[in-house]
């Protein structure tokens, strides 16, 4: 679909740029590396691992091969300034639909066919900041992974199902 693949444009588009000011507050560049990790975040559709990030390094890039502790290194510096997501419980990382944001985001995670679904939620990061400071704990990170099966993949197995009960 052409207007999908737009959008996806667009999307990367405001993603680095969002990226490249949240560098320039700190006084740090997004580099090439750091742009084409970015990207091929923001143009998947599924969480990727630094070695699925390395395989499509090695597609657009100009180096024979980009090292795990480069990649690695360059998920850490995404993840300071607020551009991507790890995803603990697969090991995996995906872009943020939004710098800055101050509500907690609930990852939404499909079993079946591993798409990743971010939904802030300012009720969650009320209560993390309640029992935070009931606790008088500092939170240095926070994650809400949530595992289950997306909407197209319950609509597929009910039809999976369907046809295997009429023959």
């Amino acid at each position: 679909m052409p207007s999908s693949h737009v959008a996806l444009e667009a999307e990367t588009v405001r993603c680095l740029k969002a990226a490249s000011d949240a560098c320039a507050r700190r006084g740090s560049k997004l580099t090439e590396l750091r742009q084409q990790v970015l990207t091929i975040l923001c143009q998947s559709e599924k969480p990727l691992g630094a070695y699925q990030i390395m395989e499509a390094l090695a597609k657009i890039s100009d180096r024979q091969r980009v090292a795990p502790p480069t990649v690695y290194r360059t998920l850490e510096f995404l993840l300071s300034i607020g551009a991507v997501h790890r995803i603990h419980s697969i090991n995996a990382y995906m872009s943020r639909s939004s710098l800055g944001r101050n509500a907690c985001e609930a990852l939404f995670l499909c079993e079946h066919c591993g798409r990743a679904l971010e939904v802030p939620n300012a009720t969650f990061q009320q209560t993390i900041n309640l029992a935070a400071n009931e606790l008088k704990f500092q939170v240095q990170q926070q994650a809400v992974e949530i595992s289950g099966t997306c909407h197209q993949c319950r609509a597929t197995n009910r039809d999976d199902t369907q046809i295997g009960e009429r023959s």
